[in-house]
């Protein structure tokens, strides 16, 4: 009876130890599952990030050197240009994304050329010229983007505003109101004139180191857009 006993106890330990090895299995197996969900979401959120669907997802370098290891040297090209009217030379790196499209400048640092300052991005690219436009749609991650006609531009801001006269160096340059929806939009917009459009009096009035308001009887009337957006960097 005893021996009996002593063989039941010991299947009854075997039992016991298999059942633990299995829920000990089971565990890890869901441990590795977890685990990787959890990478593959990484990869899919990382991929997301990487997409380059606003403006503004261009601004996440630092450096020069980051730049070039996420686009490559194929898709870069380095220049040199004047800003602050003619009287600041910054250095400049300008992409075209073969993802998309896209056409960004990456303007650096006047003290530190191998730090990122802002980013630039146009309606007419570099592509084209005056004859034979070639244009690109980039939206902000505010809702508006670039080649945005100025009507549709005032009622996404749902207010009016104020903006420079074209043909020259600040022409297009918008003045928002306090708390509009353009004033509280990281990217800075400057207008720009369809410079092609065959109403020459329509274009004259609106020439100039003058100030017009959005509902200007003119400027409602004048092919004007979106034509230059600007996201400057903290420093």
């Amino acid at each position: 009876m005893k021996k009996y006993s002593a063989i039941l106890l010991s299947l009854i330990l075997v039992a016991c130890g298999g059942a633990n090895e299995q829920n000990e299995t089971e565990e890890t197996v869901e441990e590795n599952l977890v685990d990787t969900v959890q990478v593959d979401t990484l990869v899919e959120v990382a991929e997301e990030e990487m997409a380059y669907n606003y403006f503004e997802d261009y601004a996440q370098f630092e450096t020069k050197e980051e730049i070039y290891e996420a686009f490559g040297e194929e898709n870069l090209k380095d220049a040199t240009e004047w800003y602050a009217e003619g009287t600041v030379q910054l250095e400049c790196t300008t992409l075209k994304n073969p993802d998309n499209g896209h056409e960004i400048k990456f303007v650096f640092d006047e003290e530190n050329p191998k730090k990122l300052s802002s980013i630039e991005a146009r309606f007419y690219t570099s592509a084209g010229d005056s004859e034979n436009p070639v244009t690109q749609k980039i939206e902000t991650k505010c809702g508006t983007y670039t080649g945005m006609t100025f009507n549709e531009l005032r009622d996404w801001n749902e207010e009016e505003f104020e903006f420079s006269g074209f043909g020259w160096d600040f022409g297009g340059g918008i003045m928002p109101s306090t708390g509009s929806k353009i004033e509280q939009c990281k990217v800075m917009m400057m207008l720009d004139y369809d410079y092609n459009d065959s109403d020459q009096e329509l274009f004259t009035s609106l020439l100039g180191d003058q100030i017009f308001k959005s509902d200007n009887e003119n400027a409602v009337k004048a092919p004007i857009f979106i034509g230059f957006l600007t996201y400057y960097l903290a420093q």
